[in-house]
């Protein structure tokens, strides 16, 4: 919350420094006028008078204001007056750029760069389609449809629509009912599936009645499943069962199936268009990789000439990424990619998290990812570092400090 006090635009924070600055030039014109009798009287007083008034104007400002934002508050409508706010500040225009990924990481970036973003009709998300747990597993058994979960939530980070559709969209049913488990969203997706007889065209037709402003594709328009082969020479089947079955096991390698699984034509035009290639975040073997090693996005990928960005994620994983620093999670991408194929990464340090919620993750054998600089600078990749964290009941990356953290690394480092 205090972050949004901080955004340029609001005019206050102008009238907080000036109203600072009196109030320390009075005090100093005081003290100079009481103890000392050969100065020059009128000059302080001249200068006093100046400052009570600049004080005096700037805490008519700050009250005004405040009373500005209660009543906003009161009217249930403070939200929507920030995201004003902000879009007053976006850029003219922004470059095409592609995001690559799955599960929360994806969407929580989506969220971030919209509401920095001059034109996100440039922005296109290219969504994984290996999830085979939870209400999205269960309608991708039940009605032979790609798992609709990660698409939904990216639909809704992109929507420009009214907060209740949004709110319906993720509404999940109680679990004492038939449709327990299952969003609203999920349920809607699958539905005008059936209705438009494509997954593809549903998703389409969703994006239009939430005004989402830009593209969200699946990767491909076959539903995956994961295979995870271990250091032992264990082998695991399916995107839900490998964190679960992975516990003081290393991952060896993942593969898909179908192996040879064709990208959707309108995700890699989309990547051949873009001039910003964004990988992550997400989980390493689950949410990025599935998207990876799809032959066609693959391909799209080395062959564009986009700044290439990587988004490591804030925290190991356990099952999958336990004991990874960023340079082993760079590593996996590289592998696939190619040792030359990521421009910049980006990497969070952990400082605003409390030692409770630290030793509940290290109870789950998860810690914040390591920052190995020399290592990943000897792969010719540039590091990107800051505190891009949000540490609430979960840790992981604040959505305005990585939106604004990529928009600054395409503004500023992006090829003329």
């Amino acid at each position: 919350m205090i972050s949004k006090w901080l955004i340029g635009g609001l005019g206050i924070k102008r009238w907080i420094l000036a109203l600072g600055i009196s109030v320390f030039t009075l005090g100093v014109c005081c003290g100079r006028l009481c103890r000392e009798a050969e100065i020059d009287r009128f000059y302080y007083m001249a200068l006093a008078a100046f400052f009570s008034l600049v004080g005096t104007v700037s805490l008519i400002k700050i009250i005004l204001f405040v009373e500005k934002i209660i009543k906003i508050a009161q009217s249930g409508h403070i939200d929507d007056y920030f995201h004003d706010v902000k879009a007053r500040r976006r850029p003219a225009v922004m470059p095409p750029i592609v995001m690559i990924g799955g599960g929360t990481g994806l969407s929580t970036m989506l969220r971030g760069v919209r509401e920095y973003s001059g034109d996100s009709k440039n922005l296109a998300a290219i969504v994984t389609v290996a999830d085979d747990g939870g209400s999205s597993g269960r309608l991708r058994g039940e009605m032979n449809i790609l798992p609709p979960g990660d698409i939904r939530n990216c639909l809704i980070a992109l929507s420009t629509e009214e907060p209740l559709l949004t709110k319906l969209f993720q509404y999940r049913f109680k679990d004492n009912t038939e449709l327990g488990g299952h969003s609203f969203g999920n349920l809607f997706i699958a539905a005008l599936t059936h209705v438009t007889g494509d997954f593809v065209k549903a998703v389409k037709e969703s994006s239009k009645i939430l005004a989402v402003s830009g593209k969200v594709l699946p990767s491909t328009d076959v539903a995956l499943n994961l295979k995870a082969v271990y250091e032992d020479g264990s082998v695991v089947i399916g995107e839900s069962q490998i964190a679960y079955n992975a516990l003081n096991k290393k991952i060896r390698s993942i593969a898909i199936e179908p192996e040879g699984a064709e990208a959707l034509p309108e995700a890699v035009s989309e990547i051949e268009k873009a001039k910003v290639i964004i990988i992550g975040p997400g989980s390493l073997y689950t949410s990025l990789m599935p998207n990876l090693l799809i032959g066609g996005i693959k391909d799209a990928i080395i062959k564009s000439a986009a700044l290439k960005i990587y988004i490591c994620n804030v925290m190991t994983q356990p099952g999958e990424t336990d004991n990874y620093s960023a340079y082993d999670h760079l590593k996996v991408i590289t592998s696939i990619l190619g040792e030359r194929s990521i421009d910049y990464i980006v990497v969070s340090d952990v400082t605003n998290a409390s030692d409770v919620l630290l030793a509940k993750y290290r109870a789950s054998r998860a810690e914040p990812v390591k920052i190995d600089i020399e290592k990943i600078a000897a792969l010719g990749v540039k590091i990107v570092r800051s505190d891009l964290s949000a540490a609430s009941d979960f840790l992981r990356h604040d959505p305005d400090k990585l939106a604004k953290c990529i928009l600054d690394i395409v503004k500023h480092k992006m090829p003329a």
